[in-house]
């Protein structure tokens, strides 16, 4: 397939003729592009796509793929993220405040960082996350799901309403509560055995 360097996609895509199907090589960066709705379905691109600040966004297209991420922060209008996207890296969703779910199958080979979010809602049953899960001040999420599996480190800060771990969990690395005051009864010799993790902080305290 023939691709397109990323700063000859920016010029078509602006212009109105990146196509469906479109394979872009590089660090391609809509960043800070107020007017953006939509983008070509089936889009690859071989590289990070940058899309912070990006506020008009609602939908992400069909058949997206970033192997070397996805920069979501700030898409303040963006609804749902969707089923078959492919995600390499790290899928960055901080400040996206209209996102209510994830997709049940979260296809993201990477990290997961959800950050201040006042409309989540739920991550799904059996969510894994191949690197590491940052959720930070997310006040409408009340519990971890079930079978959470997070294969490097899980930090929770300002989740404060998230009170219990689930009877499932399973954590690789670090597994870190700061200022989580819904879990701050929880020894770290009580979330080490339930998570499994190699090392525990909570709050301030030191590693277990």
């Amino acid at each position: 397939m023939d691709y397109i360097p990323a700063k000859e996609a920016k010029k078509m895509f602006l212009a109105g003729a990146l196509p469906d199907g479109a394979f872009i090589r590089g660090f391609f960066s809509m960043r800070g592009d107020t007017t953006l709705t939509s983008l070509p379905i089936n889009l690859t691109v071989d590289g990070m796509l940058d899309l912070v600040d990006c506020t008009s966004l609602k939908h992400l297209p069909a058949g997206i793929t970033a192997t070397m991420g996805l920069n979501l922060a700030g898409c303040l209008s963006l609804l749902a993220l969707p089923e078959d996207m492919v995600i390499g890296r790290s899928i960055n969703l901080a400040l996206c405040k209209s996102i209510t779910h994830l997709p049940k199958a979260m296809p993201v080979d990477g990290s997961v960082f959800l950050l201040e979010n006042d409309s989540l809602l739920e991550l799904p049953d059996g969510f894994t996350v191949q690197t590491d899960l940052e959720i930070h001040d997310c006040p409408s999420l009340t519990s971890l799901p079930e079978n959470l599996h997070v294969k490097g480190s899980l930090k929770l800060v300002e989740c404060n309403n998230i009170t219990a771990l689930p009877s499932r969990i399973r954590v690789g690395n670090y597994c870190i509560f700061k200022d989580c005051t819904g879990v701050a009864h929880l020894t770290k010799e009580q979330v080490h055995i339930a998570t499994g993790a190699k090392h525990v902080i909570v709050n301030r305290d030191d590693t277990y």
